[in-house]
């Protein structure tokens, strides 16, 4: 099964978004409109970025009709979406969530991360908390897991260590079409393909 994530527009009569999927059976491929949840289909909802966790869990991040950031998980194995609380979030937000991947703890645990703004909050149990805000101005493009790795419009930056809070262990910055320090081969390869698209 593919997942596709849509932006939610309107024309004030009909509305399209939130996550469509294609399924394929042989030869056969079968698309759905549909993204559904235990009491009815979602309809309210823009997806602006997915991530899937190791175990087969879909997160799906976004923001509603009313500017409101929204996520979901879909179970492994299972076909309803369920709307996580966004206790800890803004109640509003001007550009939705640009992005969401899956981090692990010490234990193995899967935990979600996401980014508002230039702000970067993970699920903590029932509630998001807020790990770390870049200056204003900063716009967060990509968030990947290993721990952490942040693309952001002026560079990298490589985190580790969550416990309550985290700790900057190396920044990749663009300054004068030279990356500076990276922190792992993982970031040294995504700032060879960013150079060599740039044509730096």
């Amino acid at each position: 099964t593919i997942y596709v994530c849509c932006e939610y527009v309107s024309d004030g009569t009909d509305s399209s978004g939130w996550v469509k999927t294609i399924t394929k059976s042989g030869s056969t491929l079968t698309f759905s409109n549909n993204m559904n949840s235990a009491s009815g289909l979602i309809t309210n909802f823009g997806c602006h970025a997915m991530s899937r966790a190791s175990n087969g869990d879909i997160y799906a991040a976004g923001w509603s009709s009313t500017t409101s950031p929204s996520v979901y998980i879909l179970y492994s194995g299972t076909t309803n979406w369920i709307k996580i609380p966004n206790t800890g979030l803004p109640a509003t937000t001007t550009a939705g969530i640009s992005a969401v991947t899956v981090g692990r703890d010490a234990s193995g645990n899967n935990f979600p991360l996401i980014s508002i703004g230039q702000t970067i909050y993970y699920l903590n149990g029932t509630t998001w908390t807020c790990t770390y805000s870049y200056p204003n101005g900063q716009s967060i493009r990509v968030l990947f897991w290993d721990d952490l790795v942040v693309g952001t419009g002026t560079g990298l930056t490589s985190f580790s260590g969550f416990a309550g809070t985290v700790r900057v262990s190396t920044f990749t910055s663009r300054v004068g079409g030279v990356f500076a320090t990276v922190a792992s081969f993982v970031v040294a390869l995504v700032a060879a393909v960013m150079l060599f698209v740039w044509g730096l």
